[in-house]
């Protein structure tokens, strides 16, 4: 697969609107960690949307960052910015999620992360967080302030269609990237009426019957690692059970530093619903998350 080229980091302010959040001062630092390791360069994108701060005479309402988070900004931006790794500071006056996923339509960048909502007694996704991972075209890379910089195992959730071989081979390229452990997790539930087949043909030709497509399932789990990790040694974790429970159980095991998965509209409406899995496991998901879009993702978004 190819490469990320230009990383797209979001960076919001503190409720103060003072400074640059914990949240997204994390958000750029796990940026540059990989475009180092992949030659990518970086923008901090700041959308002033829903900047306000008072004026000194406090008589009028200014809109944009007040000069302390104006300084803050681009003190981070300097920071960042090197030989190595180039970084640039950009502001809009659009929506967040609206001018990312705009610019990721341009072809400006090709990767976003964004840190996960911090205000207190919030979901653990935003709205722009939701937003994103719904509409927008590009890898959307969701970062748990906690979670070390290094990572030091990766969960790639793959259903064996298209998408979820997406999601493996970007989890076994990052798992190159930090030379850490990947496992791949797969979930097959019994057909639909197992039980009155049971009935007529009988217990012992059934089980026979799930066995096979255990093994036909492992097999092609295994083709699939195969394919896009062959360097790689991977842990395969497949069980007959509910995706999202499955997924969550090899979690708590686990416990990685990152989950990488497809996202998926169910509905017939482009970019309402990422899916049945993704959307269980959102609120749930204590680690960071790379959500991968299926090949040819047209975005409701017209750039």
């Amino acid at each position: 697969m190819k490469s990320f080229r230009r990383i797209l980091v979001g960076i919001d302010l503190t409720l103060d609107g003072n400074d640059v959040s914990a949240g997204a001062r994390r958000a750029a630092l796990q940026a540059q960690w990989l475009a180092q390791g992949t030659g990518a360069s970086l923008t901090f994108l700041h959308s002033t949307w829903a900047d306000a701060y008072p004026d000194p005479s406090g008589e009028v309402l200014r809109h944009g960052p007040g000069p302390e988070a104006t300084a803050a900004l681009e003190a981070l931006a300097s920071e960042y910015d090197t030989e190595e790794v180039p970084c640039e500071l950009v502001y809009s006056d659009e929506r967040p999620w609206l001018e990312i996923t705009n610019r990721v339509l341009r072809g400006e960048n090709d990767l976003v992360v964004v840190a996960r909502h911090n205000a207190p007694g919030a979901h653990l996704f935003g709205s722009v967080t939701r937003k994103l991972l719904r509409k927008c075209p590009a890898p959307v890379w969701v970062v748990n302030e906690h979670s070390p910089l290094v990572h030091e195992a990766i969960v790639a959730a793959t259903d064996l269609t298209p998408v979820g071989e997406r999601a493996l081979e970007m989890a076994a390229f990052l798992a190159r990237v930090y030379g850490c452990k990947l496992h791949a997790v797969h979930a097959w539930q019994r057909p639909l009426g197992f039980e009155i087949l049971t009935e007529r043909r009988g217990d012992e030709q059934m089980e026979e019957a799930l066995h096979h497509l255990e093994e036909t399932v492992e097999e092609r789990l295994a083709a699939s690692i195969a394919r896009v990790a062959p360097d790689l040694d991977v842990k395969a974790h497949v069980a007959c059970d509910a995706p999202a429970r499955m997924i969550e159980r090899v979690l708590d095991e686990v416990k990685p530093d990152l989950l990488v998965m497809g996202t998926v509209s169910r509905t017939g409406v482009k970019g309402l619903l990422m899916g049945n899995t993704a959307e269980r496991l959102l609120p749930r998901v204590e680690c960071s998350l790379l959500a991968i879009k299926p090949e040819g993702f047209v975005s409701p978004v017209s750039a």
